[in-house]
């Protein structure tokens, strides 16, 4: 049987921009110094950490997923909490960042840490979330709460609706895209099912992409400083 071409047309863009190591030509134009922290390695093995050579294997992923997982959230709490503009921002971290960090720290070599999903799909889905959550905010059985609610799914209670609707959204719209970041299913759902985000409505959104712009960026400097290469790839898997 002849298989049916896609009609997605980001699937035909990932096509297109799939070439052998045509993103590593673009990252090796840039000055080595700042094509390092991009990914980039004209040979493997470059570490900028020459302790690390003394440590086995596992005991070099767990210091340097426990370093940068420890940094990396407190970085974000640090942000939120003292600086001037976003001092007032609540919540000043989102839930689903921890699980981020586990990707992006731990394992950072699969697909789902690469930087197109951990940016667009928290972003993609906290749209979603909001979008649903400014929605079915216009009625008055949508009451969101922080504890469990008695006769939740009676008729009439349309958060566990609005909860189950974003979420699903999320999944679909991630796979579309081909940003699939599995925390990120988290992050639509609490967008319709935290009071404090539900208030909070479309700041949501900026508070989701500074966050994992902050976690990226100390990513790219925590992964490279070792024999670690993060990330794998920017846009696209090269093909080999």
């Amino acid at each position: 049987m002849k298989k049916v071409n896609s009609l997605n047309p980001i699937k035909h863009f990932d096509e297109i921009f799939k070439r052998d190591k045509q993103s590593d030509r673009y990252i090796a134009r840039l000055p080595r110094f700042i094509s390092h922290f991009l990914g980039y390695r004209s040979h493997e093995g470059q570490q900028l950490l020459p302790f690390l050579k003394y440590m086995t294997r596992d005991t070099e992923i767990n210091l340097l997923g426990w370093i940068g997982s420890f940094v990396g959230i407190a970085l974000l709490i640090a942000v939120f909490s003292y600086s001037n503009d976003l001092v007032n921002w609540n919540p000043y971290i989102v839930p689903s960042m921890g699980a981020s960090a586990v990707l992006v720290f731990g394992t950072f070599e699969s697909p789902f840490a690469q930087p197109r999903n951990l940016i667009f799909g928290h972003f993609i889905s906290a749209l979603i979330g909001v979008i649903f959550q400014r929605l079915f905010s216009l009625n008055s059985g949508y009451n969101p709460s922080e504890s469990a609610i008695h006769g939740a799914m009676e008729v009439g209670q349309l958060a566990w609706f609005a909860a189950s609707l974003a979420t699903a959204s999320a999944v679909a719209a991630m796979h579309f895209t081909g940003t699939t970041h599995p925390p990120a299913g988290a992050t639509a759902l609490i967008a319709t099912t935290m009071p404090s985000i539900v208030s909070y409505s479309w700041r949501y959104l900026a508070t989701l992409l500074i966050s994992s712009t902050l976690m990226l960026g100390w990513a790219l400097i925590w992964n490279n400083l070792s024999s670690r290469r993060y990330p794998v790839y920017w846009i696209t898997p090269d093909r080999s």
